[in-house]
């Protein structure tokens, strides 16, 4: 009986075992990537740290649109941002838009509002231009990759760089301008080391 006991309990420390090794078998892997940077900088506004600009573009009447070489409407607030860029120690500094192909014009300086939806209420025939500066010889941004910032060196006490911006609706074409929504999102990049 007692040979039958000690048999018993060997079979089931055997099938314990067993259950063990099947549960601790590797599956798979888990990645763990990152990098230690030295210092963070981030975009603050006037109301508050900002992942996200918002830019009030206003309502504009069809008739005040003018080109990507001849824009209207760089004066006067409406289309305009300023905002900082914060480090908490020195650092070297950029800030590049990031606009997707889909998203911009051939020359790279419009930006399509409204995704291209050509639902009814939102605007046809028009885009978003950003531009350097507000007066006549203001230059338009590359929306895919120009420098919004470059390369700035901020003090070893840290400290906060202005960056400023103008907007404006542009079209090639006046005359196939349709009134509606339009609105559009532009990526950016900021870049510290």
């Amino acid at each position: 009986m007692k040979a039958k006991l000690f048999l018993a309990g060997v079979a089931m420390s055997a099938l314990s075992s067993v259950a063990m090794a099947q549960a601790t078998k590797v599956d798979g892997t888990i990645n763990f990537e990152g990098k230690i940077t030295n210092d963070t900088c981030k975009v603050s506004s006037v109301s508050g740290d900002a992942g996200t600009i918002n830019v009030k573009m206003g309502n504009v009447a069809a008739d005040d649109i003018g080109t990507v070489s001849a824009p209207k409407n760089l004066v006067g607030g409406t289309g305009s941002a300023n905002f900082e860029v914060v480090c908490k120690k020195g650092a070297k500094v950029s800030m590049k838009f990031a606009g997707k192909a889909a998203e911009l014009s051939t020359d790279k300086k419009t930006l399509r509002v409204n995704s291209g939806n050509t639902s009814a209420g939102f605007a046809q025939g028009v885009g978003i231009a950003v531009y350097e500066g507000t007066g006549a010889t203001a230059s338009a941004f590359d929306l895919s990759n120009g420098d919004l910032l470059a390369q700035t060196e901020v003090p070893a006490e840290g400290g906060s760089i202005n960056v400023r911006f103008a907007a404006a609706y542009v079209a090639p074409d006046a005359t196939k301008i349709k009134p509606g929504i339009a609105n559009a999102s532009l990526p950016f990049t900021l870049s510290y080391e």
